[in-house]
């Protein structure tokens, strides 16, 4: 079932809300996509819940026996930065990525 417009999503972390800003909450697709972004608001009294304003075309997973549904969230353009990959390394059974903020007019003609 996708999941409608209305939906309150628990998330594994909580968040942080902006004063008078628009949220937003993008959701990573099994195949790596990116599904939203998809405007959100707080839910009174439980930092790690998030009420989704527009129709989600995605049912997060939330089960144990794969990888569940990543997401990004911010205000405006905040939930998400264009970087440009360093460097990726191999930490025993973590792996680290370094990157630098990407900022596309400095690379105007």
């Amino acid at each position: 079932m996708i999941g409608h417009q209305g939906d309150v999503l628990a998330l594994s972390e909580p968040l942080e809300w902006a004063e008078g800003a628009t949220h937003y909450l993008a959701l990573r697709r099994r195949d790596g996509g990116l599904a939203g972004p998809f405007r959100g608001e707080a839910v009174p009294g439980d930092a790690t819940k998030v009420r989704v304003l527009d129709p989600l075309t995605i049912t997060p997973y939330v089960g144990g026996s794969e990888e569940r549904t990543y997401f990004s969230f911010g205000p405006g353009q905040a939930w998400a930065q264009t970087a440009r990959v360093l460097a990726i390394r191999s930490r025993a059974e973590q792996v680290e990525i370094l990157v630098v903020a990407e900022e596309s007019r400095v690379h105007v003609n």
